[in-house]
């Protein structure tokens, strides 16, 4: 029973000499390398038309057709802001505040840098303080 076992494996590879047939997509050689993604970044600072002063809480909306969703991100004390490892593509990028909105559209690659200039004497709503995190400590403010 045995002999007849080890005949059928013989006879299902070809014979005694040959070995199985390579795989498909084997070409005996390195594997090709992967393509690194292009990690990409949009960053700049907000700043005050009339005085040049950095303007925070700036809320920045990016937008790609390439993506699905909103990236969105507030500026800094210092008016900076950085969105890291986007994909690279077109941008529509709207930053509110208060009731202001700019809106910009570009192409991100690589390292891109977008400053942008607001009106904040322009702006109207009302404007709140809050002292802690409890949202009732907000209270109306004159600006």
């Amino acid at each position: 029973m045995l002999f007849s076992l080890a005949a059928a494996a013989i006879v299902a590879c070809g014979g005694p000499n040959k070995s199985p047939p390579p795989s498909l997509g084997n070409t005996g050689g390195p594997e090709p390398a992967a393509t690194p993604a292009v990690a990409t970044t949009l960053a700049g600072a907000i700043t005050d038309g009339a005085t040049g002063a950095p303007v925070g809480g700036v809320t920045i909306v990016a937008v790609s057709p390439s993506n699905t969703g909103e990236l969105v991100l507030i500026s800094s004390e210092d008016g900076s802001y950085r969105f890291e490892a986007l994909a690279p593509g077109s941008y529509v990028v709207t930053m509110y505040y208060s009731d202001l909105a700019y809106r910009r559209e570009l192409t991100v690659d690589g390292a891109t840098t977008m400053n942008q200039q607001i009106n904040t004497a322009g702006s109207g709503g009302t404007h709140f303080e809050c002292a802690g995190e409890a949202l009732d400590s907000c209270r109306p403010s004159d600006y």
